[in-house]
């Protein structure tokens, strides 16, 4: 496998197309998929996307490639037309690929040989990214206020294989924004500042979902602050939500700790 990064590759691969070097400085579109699939900067070309719901789906797919080694296209054959031979199927993806390009940039996808496409960063951002990148660098607030919410929220492409990697993806990208928030809550705890502390204690509760570890840490870190009722509070507003959801109590870990809280 290729050792540079999915955007070098393509920063390198647009340079031997002859693209100007000042290609990114005028950056007319932007795709964003946490929270709901939109793409920033043309409104028609959004409502166009949004219309068509398995090229809005392989768009978001490539966003989602970007950070990481590209997408094969075979691959992307398989995931968009699973019934279909090879050469029809090829052929499907290479004209949804000119009808992607015709729509964000005609450079924008760039084919790295025969079997691999790179969404270029440079002339079309993607959220996911610049997420993975904040979390990266530790910059928590700037990856907590790109994450709008769950990665593709509410979209639907009919397509299984596609459907199975987002929730993959989504799980992940939860699982970081979650474990951002409570570096934040850490952090502001340090400081002395209880009030930020609590503030990002409560969003990492939010985003961590299920993660009982992760929720436990939230209630002794509120413990801690000396907000044993805030705590209860978001304790048994998680005990409501596993039984409604999950049709399952807390661990007994999570039930000893709420019990401890109370006395």
């Amino acid at each position: 496998m290729n050792s540079l990064s999915a955007s070098e590759r393509g920063r390198r691969a647009g340079r031997s197309l002859g693209l100007p070097r000042d290609l990114a400085s005028s950056v007319p579109l932007r795709l964003e998929l946490l929270g709901r699939l939109h793409l920033v900067g043309d409104d028609a070309a959004h409502a166009e996307l949004a219309a068509q719901p398995k090229r809005a789906a392989a768009l978001a797919y490539l966003g989602l490639m970007q950070r990481h080694e590209g997408a094969r296209r075979d691959v992307m054959t398989a995931m968009f037309w699973p019934e279909s031979n090879t050469e029809h199927s090829r052929a499907a993806l290479r004209k949804m690929i000119h009808g992607l390009r015709r729509l964000v940039s005609e450079t924008a996808i760039i084919s790295i040989g025969d079997e691999e496409l790179v969404l270029d960063p440079a002339q079309l951002p993607c959220d996911v990214t610049e997420f993975g990148a904040a979390v990266e660098a530790r910059r928590f607030e700037e990856a907590l206020a790109l994450y709008r919410g769950p990665l593709l929220d509410g979209f639907h492409a009919g397509a299984t294989a596609f459907e199975h990697a987002v929730r993959v993806e989504r799980r992940e990208l939860e699982e970081a924004a979650a474990l951002a928030a409570w570096q934040l809550a850490e952090r502001q705890e340090k400081d002395e500042d209880p009030t930020g502390a609590t503030k990002w204690a409560r969003k990492a509760a939010r985003l961590g979902n299920s993660d009982e570890r992760l929720f436990r840490k939230v209630l002794l870190l509120l413990q801690r602050l000396g907000d044993r009722a805030g705590a209860l509070a978001l304790y048994e507003g998680f005990a409501a939500r596993m039984r409604s959801e999950l049709r399952a109590e807390p661990s007994e870990e999570t039930q000893r700790l709420a019990r401890d809280l109370r006395s």
